[in-house]
């Protein structure tokens, strides 16, 4: 098997993510009743 990206360099050739990319985001599923307490 051979890793996807051959080395961190490689990480400099993609383009950056959006700078809101680590923003908190609302939960697309809620724990509300998937527990009993």
């Amino acid at each position: 098997l051979r890793p996807v990206r051959p080395t961190w360099g490689s990480f400099a050739q993609l383009d950056r993510a959006d700078p809101d990319f680590m923003a908190e985001r609302e939960d697309v599923v809620s724990d509300e009743g998937r527990f009993e307490p």
